[in-house]
């Protein structure tokens, strides 16, 4: 496909969408980013399960601002993917700006992902710089083409002697030197993501068998294997505040593990790509798993000590 006219996507009006379930305090200062940013004509949140105290305060919140913030609820917990289907087929926008709840994004940021869209190819997907509170750069903004090999690279550590041979290069590239205009990547952060909705609908939007974890990958794959762009966007920030909630970090890990399942499963190039998927899925999900029932162990001991403590965990 031949990228649009530059003014075209200049012209064009942007939704965004957000996905939220008890994602804490965080949430507001994310809205009012968003809500704050002149190019956005709409944004919908789309409410997989809040606390009733939360949904009310939405609500009001909806209420007192203008018909910008539309809500959408009913549906459960469907997971991040396809809760941003949802509020992708309610936008009006011809663009979609698909953001975290616990990300603030920041002043024009999207206008420079909106510049880096204009000539870039269709099926094409723009992601930002997303940085920690700290203002340094987090994983998953940009990366190379996910495969079995890199991905237990990066899981074992083998990543740290990359400087020894290519076979060990990391897929994420958060420690290169920041370029100065955008360039092509493998993928980007769902976190922090435009596209052209036309795009996002060709695309069949993200894949609902992914529950979180990985579906922003996944997509980032399907738009170069049609011949789009993937770009990251050095100049687009969001700050990535964390959030607090209640789902424990051993189901965030086993999603997680079936994320680079699927992915593998569906992405291999040949039969020796997909025995490998297999091998690096039971590697990777034994390492999650681990990871989760460690980190909810010391969750528990936490509150045991702290009252009230919640997680620092945030699923989409």
């Amino acid at each position: 496909m031949t990228p649009p006219p530059a003014h075209d996507s200049a012209a064009a009006t942007m939704s965004a969408v957000l996905v939220s379930y008890h994602t804490g305090p965080v949430l507001w200062e994310s809205l009012a980013a968003a809500l704050a940013e002149p190019l956005i004509c709409e944004v919908w949140l789309v409410d997989n399960g809040n606390p009733p105290e939360v949904q009310a305060r939405l609500d009001q919140l909806a209420a007192a601002r203008d018909s910008r913030l539309r809500l959408i609820r009913g549906q459960g917990n469907i997971g991040f993917g396809q809760a941003c289907n949802l509020g992708a087929a309610q936008a009006t926008g011809a663009l979609l700006l698909l953001l975290n709840p616990d990300l603030v994004v920041q002043a024009d940021a999207a206008a420079h992902l909106l510049r880096a869209l204009a000539p870039a190819k269709s099926p094409a997907i723009i992601g930002g710089r997303v940085v920690g509170k700290d203002g340094r750069e987090q994983r998953g903004g940009r990366r190379d083409r996910l495969t079995p090999w890199n991905a237990l690279v990066s899981a074992t550590g083998l990543a740290r002697w990359e400087r020894l041979s290519p076979a060990l290069r990391d897929p994420h590239r958060e420690k290169d030197a920041l370029p100065a205009e955008p360039i092509r990547v493998g993928a980007v952060s769902g976190a922090l993501m435009l596209l052209r909705k036309a795009d996002y609908a060709a695309l069949g939007g993200f894949d609902r068998a992914f529950f979180m974890h990985v579906e922003d990958v996944d997509l980032c794959a399907r738009a170069v294997q049609a011949g789009g762009d993937v770009l990251f966007q050095p100049l687009a920030v969001g700050v990535h505040a964390g959030a607090s909630s209640k789902a424990s970090s051993l189901f965030i890990e086993r999603h997680k593990a079936r994320g680079f399942a699927l992915y593998f499963a569906r992405h291999a190039r040949n039969p020796l790509e997909r025995l490998g998927g297999m091998a690096a899925s039971a590697v990777l999900s034994m390492g999650f798993i681990a990871r989760g029932l460690k980190r909810d162990w010391r969750k528990r001991g936490s509150r045991a000590d702290v009252p009230n403590a919640s997680s620092s965990s945030a699923p989409h």
